[in-house]
């Protein structure tokens, strides 16, 4: 069962509340784009604080699953800029929309969501912490707090939010078995992790329990900060350009393509779920696309497929 609009919370339990109950919270971003002006005014400094307004993070630490989407027709379908927002918690700034909106055919360019109402990447978050002299550490506390990272951003828009539509044995996901709905996007969203793709050699030579539980607890350590040192790395690039939809696949067959994109497969990350179809030779599965060469290497998140979902 899902909770809409789970964008404003009574007090800091909500979140654990809603995971032991089962409950998927389903958030907007994209509104923290176009209401922030109102939040302080509307709800006080008290509510519209880190962690009462759209609080993603605090949800996913607590094992909510929120699942993102756009609330079309009342927002725009922009999910990269949803994913932006979940990130940040601000608007892209102008140039960085003016790029996204140049790698597009003059037909298919859009206004996006928060650049155009009068926040320029910045005032989305100052706005929904307030004024004063303080605005810029508020507004840096409010990301700090609640922004996701970009996995996570990811999820929020893919696999958590297919297991909240019931679908999540279906779609949301690149793995073997699900439905071939991807998009290939023009620029991969995940960053490698430092020292990543090592020989993978375990050193035998300690054999001694505690000898082997320090080096274990080292590695772990080691991994957890390259894990976080990629999220942060990650974070950083999605701040200076947003993506664009190079390619579309339904059940493994192209539907879509960027104009003056070129051959069909590439490096960049794909999206699960909405999606298009290709040159697969046969329909309905994420392995006769590969199979077909239809698709390329990029980024893997939360599947067994070489593509970032999306």
């Amino acid at each position: 069962m899902t909770v809409e609009h789970v964008q404003h919370v009574s007090g800091p339990n909500v979140s654990s509340t809603l995971a032991r109950a089962g409950l998927f919270p389903v958030t907007n971003p994209l509104h923290l784009l176009t209401d922030a002006h109102l939040l302080r005014p509307r709800l006080g400094p008290e509510r519209a604080a880190p962690g009462r307004s759209f609080p993603l993070a605090s949800l996913a630490a607590a094992g909510a699953r929120p699942a993102c989407g756009s609330d079309w027709p009342v927002a725009d379908l922009q999910p990269l800029t949803g994913l932006y927002a979940a990130v940040h918690r601000t608007a892209p700034p102008p140039h960085v929309a003016a790029a996204m909106n140049s790698a597009l055919p003059p037909g298919r360019r859009m206004s996006v969501v928060g650049v155009h109402e009068g926040h320029d990447g910045g005032d989305a978050a100052t706005a929904a912490v307030g004024g004063g002299d303080d605005v810029a550490a508020a507004a840096e506390a409010q990301v700090e707090a609640e922004g996701l990272s970009v996995p996570d951003a990811l999820r929020c828009h893919t696999s958590w939010a297919a297991a909240a539509a019931g679908l999540g044995s279906r779609v949301g996901r690149l793995a073997p078995g699900m439905h071939a709905d991807f998009v290939q996007l023009s620029e991969g969203l995940l960053q490698p992790r430092p020292g990543a793709g090592g020989d993978g050699t375990a050193a035998s030579s300690k054999a001694a329990d505690d000898a082997a539980a320090a080096e274990a607890a080292a590695e772990a350590a080691a991994e957890a900060a390259a894990e976080a040192a990629a999220e942060a790395a990650a974070a950083a690039a999605l701040r200076s350009r947003l993506p664009v939809v190079v390619r579309t696949w339904l059940d493994g067959e192209l539907v879509y393509e960027l104009e003056g994109a070129g051959g069909g497969s590439g490096s960049g990350s794909a999206a699960s779920g909405g999606g298009a179809g290709g040159r697969a030779a046969r329909r309905g599965s994420w392995e006769a696309a590969v199979e077909a060469g239809s698709v390329g290497a990029g980024t893997a998140i939360d599947g067994g497929a070489a593509w970032a979902v999306v």
